[in-house]
């Protein structure tokens, strides 16, 4: 597992890219799916923190109750352009 995850923090770079082009020249919303915790804190540190647009992320740590808050934000603001989702967490029963 620790190959695993590593192979994903290797990526971030280049996700940090695609997703900082497609924020400043791109228009819509953008769905970022990854499997490992580590891996999606560093896309949120690498490009969403302070990257100029809204942003939800919804994990394993999200509580139930609040994911239906988080997906109506992406859908209603146009603002929140980028959701950060866990696959196991967001991979079912929600609808973006």
């Amino acid at each position: 597992m620790t190959l695993f995850q590593d192979t994903g923090i290797a990526k971030v770079p280049a996700i940090a890219r695609h997703v900082k082009h497609f924020i400043k020249e791109e228009g819509g919303k953008l769905l970022i799916f990854a499997h490992h915790k580590e891996v999606l804190k560093r896309i949120e540190d690498e490009c969403l923190v302070d990257g100029g647009c809204g942003y939800i992320k919804i994990d394993g740590s999200t509580l139930p109750k609040r994911r239906q808050n988080l997906v109506n934000k992406f859908q209603d603001d146009p603002k929140c352009r980028v959701a950060l989702l866990g696959i196991t967490a967001a991979g079912v029963a929600l609808t973006l």
